[in-house]
Protein backbone atom coordinates (compact mmCIF):
# COMPACT_ATOMS: atom_id res chain seq x y z
CA UNK A 1 0.00 0.00 0.00
CA UNK A 2 1.27 3.49 -0.85
CA UNK A 3 2.08 6.04 1.80
CA UNK A 4 -0.81 8.08 3.11
CA UNK A 5 -1.30 11.53 1.65
CA UNK A 6 -2.24 14.71 3.49
CA UNK A 7 -4.88 17.23 2.47
CA UNK A 8 -5.78 20.49 4.13
CA UNK A 9 -9.39 21.46 3.74
CA UNK A 10 -11.18 24.69 4.35
CA UNK A 11 -14.92 24.66 4.83
CA UNK A 12 -16.90 27.85 4.29
CA UNK A 13 -20.48 28.61 5.33
CA UNK A 14 -22.64 29.04 2.23
CA UNK A 15 -24.45 32.03 3.79
CA UNK A 16 -21.22 33.77 4.79
CA UNK A 17 -21.19 35.87 7.95
CA UNK A 18 -24.98 35.59 8.34
CA UNK A 19 -24.45 31.92 9.18
CA UNK A 20 -22.57 32.88 12.34
CA UNK A 21 -24.91 35.69 13.30
CA UNK A 22 -28.23 33.92 12.73
CA UNK A 23 -27.89 30.14 12.44
CA UNK A 24 -31.12 28.52 11.30
CA UNK A 25 -32.45 25.23 12.81
CA UNK A 26 -31.54 23.17 9.71
CA UNK A 27 -28.02 24.62 9.87
CA UNK A 28 -27.69 23.76 13.56
CA UNK A 29 -28.75 20.18 12.77
CA UNK A 30 -26.28 19.96 9.88
CA UNK A 31 -23.45 21.35 12.02
CA UNK A 32 -24.19 18.88 14.81
CA UNK A 33 -24.03 16.02 12.28
CA UNK A 34 -20.85 17.59 10.82
CA UNK A 35 -19.20 17.55 14.25
CA UNK A 36 -20.11 13.89 14.79
CA UNK A 37 -18.79 13.07 11.31
CA UNK A 38 -15.47 14.72 12.15
CA UNK A 39 -15.24 12.92 15.51
CA UNK A 40 -15.74 9.58 13.74
CA UNK A 41 -13.03 10.41 11.17
CA UNK A 42 -10.69 11.38 14.00
CA UNK A 43 -11.32 8.04 15.71
CA UNK A 44 -10.62 6.23 12.40
CA UNK A 45 -7.34 8.10 11.91
CA UNK A 46 -8.49 9.91 8.73
CA UNK A 47 -8.70 13.31 10.40
CA UNK A 48 -5.66 14.70 12.21
CA UNK A 49 -7.09 18.04 13.34
CA UNK A 50 -10.07 20.32 12.75
CA UNK A 51 -11.58 23.50 14.04
CA UNK A 52 -13.23 26.81 13.24
CA UNK A 53 -11.43 30.11 12.87
CA UNK A 54 -12.05 32.42 15.82
CA UNK A 55 -12.76 35.28 13.40
CA UNK A 56 -15.81 33.29 12.23
CA UNK A 57 -14.80 33.01 8.59
CA UNK A 58 -14.26 29.29 7.92
CA UNK A 59 -13.07 26.03 9.43
CA UNK A 60 -10.05 23.91 8.60
CA UNK A 61 -9.10 20.29 8.83
CA UNK A 62 -6.17 18.07 7.98
CA UNK A 63 -6.84 14.67 6.43
CA UNK A 64 -4.54 11.65 6.16
CA UNK A 65 -5.93 9.40 3.42
CA UNK A 66 -4.85 7.10 0.59
CA UNK A 67 -5.73 9.40 -2.32
CA UNK A 68 -7.19 12.69 -3.47
CA UNK A 69 -10.34 10.79 -4.43
CA UNK A 70 -10.65 9.64 -0.80
CA UNK A 71 -10.20 13.22 0.41
CA UNK A 72 -12.82 14.54 -2.02
CA UNK A 73 -15.24 11.77 -1.08
CA UNK A 74 -14.74 12.57 2.60
CA UNK A 75 -15.69 16.20 2.01
CA UNK A 76 -18.62 15.41 -0.28
CA UNK A 77 -20.04 13.04 2.36
CA UNK A 78 -19.84 15.63 5.14
CA UNK A 79 -23.41 16.20 6.37
CA UNK A 80 -22.95 19.99 6.31
CA UNK A 81 -21.91 19.82 2.64
CA UNK A 82 -24.77 17.46 1.75
CA UNK A 83 -27.19 19.90 3.45
CA UNK A 84 -25.68 22.81 1.45
CA UNK A 85 -24.74 24.57 4.70
CA UNK A 86 -21.00 24.58 3.99
CA UNK A 87 -18.87 24.35 0.86
CA UNK A 88 -15.46 22.66 0.95
CA UNK A 89 -12.12 23.63 -0.54
CA UNK A 90 -9.35 21.02 -0.76
CA UNK A 91 -5.57 21.47 -0.98
CA UNK A 92 -2.91 18.73 -1.18
CA UNK A 93 -0.21 19.21 1.43
CA UNK A 94 3.28 17.95 2.07
CA UNK A 95 3.94 17.73 5.78
CA UNK A 96 7.50 18.91 6.35
CA UNK A 97 7.62 19.84 10.03
CA UNK A 98 5.48 18.87 12.99
CA UNK A 99 5.85 18.45 16.72
CA UNK A 100 7.48 15.14 17.55
CA UNK A 101 9.14 14.69 14.16
CA UNK A 102 12.87 14.15 14.36
CA UNK A 103 14.97 16.60 12.33
CA UNK A 104 16.63 15.14 9.27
Amino acid sequence: MADKQHYLFMIHPVRGQDFFNDMQPHEEAAMSAHFEYLKQALAEGKLLLAGPMLDKTFGIGLLRVDSEDDARAFLQNDPSVIANVQRPELHPMKLSLWAGKESQ
